[in-house]
């Protein structure tokens, strides 16, 4: 006898929904940090470079040396100043090494950002890139046109805005954990129900047909302490019954006879 397992369809139906629920709430839960925790964030970056680049737009600054300039450079921000083919870092003691390195690789080598460069107006940009690792990186970018020496230079200001890309892609990967701790769960109580109430019922129904057809060679051995055991139970009682009345009628057909 052929029959729907009820159990695997109600669980599939319920790791559907359960996904669901999950996307549907991780999507919210990023477009809503995107929006405030994401915007505050690169507003912060964006509002330190732009003091920086006030201090040094400054003209008691400007006609400053290049040390005093670089005493007002955070450590973490990347400063230079750019005139035709010569670049001089403002700030050289800083540990932003790294990102001094894909600045040249994506903004000074680059064709495209390059074209900036020779841009008049001020500029702020993020600029999104990847790392050696493949992983997702970003950092701002503010290029602004100032007279040094009766010279046209660019002042180029940078800091590092990976935090974000970083906090973000945890996140992910904590959605992706949480979606199978959830698919482990649902497993594992398909297995519990399997075992503990499809099984023991498939086992019943298939007895009961069996005495229907006044077969009586079989019994059950579930010994649960719970409904099915007690449902088992009753079965192999009404088995019992049923084959100690189908012996009474085959003696009383005998007798007749």
């Amino acid at each position: 006898m052929k029959r729907k397992n009820l159990i695997l369809k109600n669980n599939l139906y319920l790791s559907i929904a359960g996904i669901s629920i999950l996307i549907f709430f991780v999507y919210i839960t990023n477009a809503s940090l995107k929006n405030t925790i994401g915007d505050v964030y690169n507003q912060n970056i964006q509002e330190s470079i732009q003091t920086v680049q006030d201090k040094i737009v400054d003209e008691r600054l400007l006609n400053g040396s290049f040390s005093e300039l670089a005493s007002d450079i955070p450590d973490d921000m990347v400063a230079l100043l750019l005139h035709e083919e010569d670049v001089v870092n403002l700030n050289s003691d800083s540990s932003s090494n790294v990102l001094l390195y894909f600045i040249e690789k994506y903004v000074l080598d680059s064709e495209t950002d390059h074209d900036l460069i020779s841009q008049n107006d001020s500029v702020v940009k993020k600029v999104l890139y990847r790392d050696e690792r493949n992983q997702k990186k970003s950092f701002f970018l503010s290029l602004e046109r100032l007279k040094v020496n009766n010279q046209s230079v660019t002042l180029l200001l940078s800091k590092d805005s990976s935090a974000w890309e970083t906090y973000l892609l945890r996140s992910q990967l904590l959605f992706f954990l949480l979606l199978l701790l959830y698919l482990g769960l649902i497993f594992y109580f398909y297995h519990q129900q399997q075992k503990k109430i499809y099984t023991p019922i498939k086992k019943m129904t298939e007895l009961a047909f069996d005495y229907s057809q006044y077969n009586f060679r079989q019994s059950l051995l579930i010994q649960t302490q719970d409904e099915i055991g007690e449902l088992a139970t009753a079965i192999n009682k009404m088995g019992k019954t049923m084959e100690a009345g189908n012996l009474m009628n085959k003696k009383e057909k005998v007798f007749c006879v």
